[in-house]
């Protein structure tokens, strides 16, 4: 028999009311969704929402009786909560109205919740998959019903509500399956696996974003291994990105007075960099990180190679101009990973852009954290070359290595 876990009482049946989200109304609107909007989603993420539908959409509650939570705004049922599922997703649209009234420009989140140019990705783990795939749009669809209804578009008109249209509908929902920690799902209430505050006390925000970009559960289910953490840092990120960098810098510190020679981009050198901002660009906007992530470890890869073969440190003594034109497309080389990274590890190329002697660069990113919004729409994703006699601050090491492994 079942008992509670707190005070070891059996429960009580109990009857009650509930208010309920008619998905079985909306399943022939949500299934003609999902089949013509979901090839660019995840395959999995797909076929499970897809058998979820084949399965039978039945009506689910959306009312609790518990003691927290969000309490029903109707007379009469002061005692029971909205269920969490149900008003969380609805905050992705009330904090966009908020952040509008914020500003002052109250009608401003229509800008993303009523242009069919502006796509909503939905970054989530994957248990919480169809309360994105099928219970949220359902509200979306169902609350849109407004839209062609006089009296209800004059009754539930948001705040700074303009335009009479339908809300956006979910464009990807790319969530991630489990990260597993010694052969169990990580779990803060189990106690199983780490917090990001333990790991922030003796690494940095962009190793542990990096990893876990790079080792990211995207379509099955992944095991944490703290030998593939420090393979992260020390062989991808020190050994291949770091060491090219450094190498790169150092020359031009120690030999041209941390100035760019003269030189003249090779093709081999742009037609790889054009070729991976193509690809790196692909992947991120297809959400496959893991995907992107590689491509610019295999630019690092051709740029330590271009590096040793034209071996700048022996034609700096025997043929100083190709020497020049070496070490000009090394920084070139710099520049374009400084520059697809930035997703990856902003803060190491907030870094390396002072190293670069970089100024006035325009970043959304920075300016969204400050003010709260973006003023400019502006295209920064393509490589830019830096010209000859450009100079550079002093260089420092961007990453370094990790000695001791964790237990």
């Amino acid at each position: 028999d079942p008992v509670s876990t707190l005070s070891d009482s059996k429960p009580v049946l109990k009857e009650t009311e509930h208010y309920y989200l008619d998905l079985k109304k909306l399943e022939n609107e949500i299934s003609k969704w999902v089949n013509s909007s979901s090839d660019n989603w995840r395959k999995w993420v797909r076929e499970f929402s897809k058998g979820w539908i084949k399965e039978g959409l039945e009506p689910r509650e959306v009312t609790r009786d518990m003691k927290y939570g969000i309490p029903v705004p109707i007379k009469g049922w002061e005692e029971k909560v909205i269920y969490v599922w149900i008003e969380a997703v609805v905050g992705y649209l009330s904090a966009s109205i908020e952040w509008a009234k914020s500003i002052g420009e109250e009608s401003k989140w229509e800008d993303f919740w009523k242009d069919s140019k502006c796509k909503h990705y939905y970054f989530i783990a994957g248990g919480n998959v169809p309360f994105h795939t099928i219970i949220w749009p359902a509200q979306l669809l169902a609350y849109s019903e407004k839209y062609s209804n006089d009296t209800l578009w004059e009754k539930y008109k948001l705040p700074g509500e303009s335009k009479r249209e339908s809300l956006n509908l979910p464009y990807d929902i790319p969530a991630n399956k489990m990260l597993l920690y010694k052969g169990k799902k990580m779990s803060k209430s189990d106690n199983t696996g780490m917090s990001v505050d333990s790991l922030l006390e003796k690494y940095s925000a962009d190793l542990i974003r990096f990893f876990f970009v790079r080792n990211a559960p995207e379509n099955h289910d992944r095991e944490f291994e703290w030998k593939d953490f420090i393979d992260c840092n020390n062989n991808e990120l020190v050994a291949n990105i770091g060491n090219f960098i450094n190498r790169s810098l150092s020359f031009v510190n120690s030999k041209f007075n941390n100035q760019i020679p003269q030189g003249q981009l090779d093709d081999d050198v742009i037609s790889t960099i054009d070729t991976t901002f193509k690809q790196v660009g692909e992947h991120i906007e297809g959400c496959d990180f893991v995907k992107a992530s590689e491509s610019i470890l295999k630019l690092g890869n051709f740029a330590n190679k271009y590096f040793n073969d034209k071996a700048p440190w022996v034609s700096f003594k025997e043929n100083i101009s190709d020497c020049e034109n070496t070490i000009f497309n090394s920084i070139q080389l710099v520049n374009a990973l400084r520059i697809l990274l930035k997703p990856f590890i902003p803060q190491s190329v907030i870094k390396l852009t002072n190293m670069l002697n970089i100024q006035g660069e325009y970043d959304a990113n920075i300016e969204l954290t400050n003010t709260g919004k973006v003023s400019k729409n502006t295209h920064s994703w393509g490589f830019v070359p830096l010209n000859s006699g450009h100079k550079f601050n002093e260089p420092e090491i961007l990453f370094a290595k990790i000695e001791q492994e964790e237990e």
